[in-house]
């Protein structure tokens, strides 16, 4: 309108003359004395105070009916890149972006000549060919008469806005993108004052948690509410209201039961807003876990059974992290180092050498060894000496394992320590044992190889389990033929009482001895032994007999012989003693008589003196032999 009233302006200044001739051609023009009105009507418009305080603030243009802009202000001039001069005359598709389709601006037009007004947000475009936005707000103004007069445009900056509008947009698709990829739940939840929540977002990851499409909580989160597991829901609840409170981070693991009818375990992460209104929003995301969390359970019952065997090891147990701080002992080790009244978790050996002076040797010896391992990267056994409670010295054999990370950092230590005292000692006496039972072991190859007489050994049941080659010669049967028998099968009946005896008497550990008969039926003969059976112990239990036989045939039968001369002797003994003492007692009784009639013939008795001394002489002689005869037998029976 300034251009307009420089226009008048001009013209005046050219003279009152021409402007008077030109009014009178125009007044004749139907088409210019509307344009007058049209223009003294805009006029009247931008003299309004109203219209000036709006024309500082916004964006203004007036155009006449068909849409030639008759005024525009400084602002549209600025933010379009032209100056006044080049928008007045024109039509607003000078700054027509191509944004919007024809019926955008049809809707438009059919609503303003309608008499209404019309508000949408609208896409220019610059002199310089870049683009903004504004709010735009075109509204009809008629005449007195009712005829349009002008369309005035008040318009409003949004470009900002909508630019932030479209970064969140894109934000917005990008997130839905991201979200389509990722294997979880991302949400903005919100709750209002009034108790009521709903999902502003949801990403389509709400289908795989809670089983529920984005629009089913875009504007109320109940049945987010009713898929909890009954268990849980009452805990999901009260961390949000704390959460709420507090604006602290909401963080909880719990279960959903989805539509179709799995249970699974989610865990959910998110950070509080306070909105302007009241409300608190979340930002958030959940994910399900229900592997991790079997896989956790699972973890925990195997870590349960671990520790459980790691306290029953005899053995003592120690784990340190990378640094040497002391994690995971047993009772083993507690006690061995008197741990139960120490407080020794997360502490250095160094630390516990300072601390603790009686073990102070020890814990220097072990930060030697640690060291040691670590270098050697692998595992390696030391020898450690620690004193008990009743200062006697137990000797250890200590395992020590080194654990790295990837990038090969250290991770921890494993070390047990196994208390090897009584294993030495049990060495020591093995080592005596064993010098002992070589000792045996030579006697009993003495007893079987070198012995002169036969040796043999029989189990529990009697059969036999070796012998010498003596034996083996005797009953001229191989070692392997002999262990398939019994020593029964071999015995004479008449003496299997004696050896079933002697056997009994072994096994209750007592050794016998005895002569008995053995039939040799495959060389059909029967050799005559004088044996001693000796229990066999191992291990301080009896497992057989060891039988030591000595071949006595030759002695027995000398013996035989001997009897069957004594037999003789007794024989001729007797015989004497009848034949040749009856007639000497014949002898002796007719000298008595002799004697009796002496004194008659004095020659009677010189001849009955010497008749007399010669019968006792043969019969003492006669006494020495039978006496003889009779010892013979006595000695034998002895």
């Amino acid at each position: 309108m300034v251009i307009h009233r420089d226009f008048l302006f001009e013209f005046i200044c050219n003279g009152y003359k021409k402007i008077v001739a030109l009014h009178q051609y125009l007044s004749h023009n139907p088409q210019f004395l509307a344009m007058e009105k049209t223009s003294s009507f805009v006029n009247g418009l931008i003299q309004e105070n109203s219209f000036r305080l709006m024309s500082k603030a916004s964006i203004i243009s007036i155009t006449d009916p068909k849409g030639i802009i008759l005024f525009a202000n400084e602002n549209f001039a600025s933010i379009s890149g032209y100056n006044i001069e080049e928008l007045v005359g024109k039509k607003h598709s000078i700054i027509n972006s191509g944004h919007h389709p024809r019926s955008f601006w049809a809707e438009m037009w059919k609503t303003v000549l309608a008499g209404n007004n019309w508000r949408n947000e609208v896409k220019n475009k610059r002199k310089d060919g870049s683009f903004y936005w504004v709010d735009v707000q075109i509204m009809p103004h008629f005449d007195e008469e009712g005829i349009l007069r002008a369309i005035i445009s008040v318009r409003n900056d949004i470009s900002k806005r909508k630019k932030a509008e479209y970064d969140q947009s894109e934000l917005g698709n990008r997130l839905n993108i991201f979200s389509q990829h990722i294997p979880g739940f991302l949400y903005q939840y919100q709750l209002c004052p009034d108790g009521t929540s709903f999902f502003p977002y949801a990403s389509k990851g709400i289908i795989d948690i809670y089983g529920l499409q984005p629009a089913d909580v875009l504007t109320d989160a109940t049945r987010v509410f009713e898929v909890l597991h009954p268990d849980d829901r009452p805990e999901v609840i009260s961390t949000i209201l704390y959460s709420a409170e507090h604006l602290t981070e909401w963080k909880l693991e719990y279960r959903v039961n989805l539509p179709s009818g799995k249970t699974i375990w989610v865990a959910g992460f998110s950070s509080p807003e306070l909105l302007t209104d009241g409300s608190v929003l979340w930002h958030g995301f959940l994910h399900d876990i229900t592997e991790r969390r079997l896989a956790s359970e699972q973890f925990e019952s195997t870590n349960a059974q671990l520790r459980a065997l790691i306290e029953a090891l005899p053995d003592a147990f120690f784990f340190k992290d990378g640094e040497g701080r002391w994690l995971v002992t047993n009772d083993a080790a507690k006690k061995l180092f008197q741990l139960h009244d120490y407080d020794w978790k997360g502490k250095k050996e160094s630390e516990m050498a300072i601390e603790r002076p009686a073990f102070r040797e020890a814990h220097e010896k072990c930060m030697i060894d640690d060291a040691y391992a670590w270098n050697q990267h692998q595992l390696t056994i030391f020898t450690e000496f620690v004193k008990d409670e009743q200062d006697n010295v137990h000797e250890f054999e200590v395992k020590k394992i080194p654990l790295f990370h990837p990038n090969g950092s250290r991770k921890g230590l494993v070390i047990v320590g196994t208390d090897i005292t009584e294993r030495r000692k049990a060495e020591e006496i093995r080592k005596q044992l064993t010098e002992e039972l070589n000792i045996s072991k030579q006697m009993y190859e003495s007893l079987f190889s070198q012995n002169h007489e036969s040796v043999f050994s029989l189990d529990l049941q009697g059969k036999f389990t070796s012998a010498n080659e003596r034996f083996l010669k005797a009953t001229g049967m191989r070692l392997d033929e002999l262990k398939q028998i019994y020593y029964s099968e071999i015995m004479h009946p008449e003496d299997l009482d004696k050896m079933k005896d002697s056997f009994e008497r072994a096994k209750q550990g007592i050794s016998t001895k005895f002569e008995c008969r053995m039939q040799i039926k495959r060389k059909n003969t029967i050799k005559y032994v004088y044996q001693v059976t000796i229990p066999m112990v191992v291990d301080h239990q009896i497992v057989g007999v060891y039988i030591l036989a000595s071949n006595i045939t030759e002695r027995v039968m000398a013996e035989e012989k001997i009897k069957r001369q004594y037999q003789q002797l007794r024989e001729i003994a007797q015989i004497q003693s009848h034949e040749v003492r009856a007639p000497l007692a014949n002898i002796l009784g007719l000298a008595n008589l002799l004697d009796q009639t002496a004194e008659v013939d004095p020659n009677n008795k010189f001849i009955l003196k010497e008749l007399t001394v010669s019968a006792r002489k043969l019969d003492y002689v006669i006494h020495k032999v039978v006496d003889k005869v009779y010892a013979i037998g006595d000695i034998q029976q002895v």
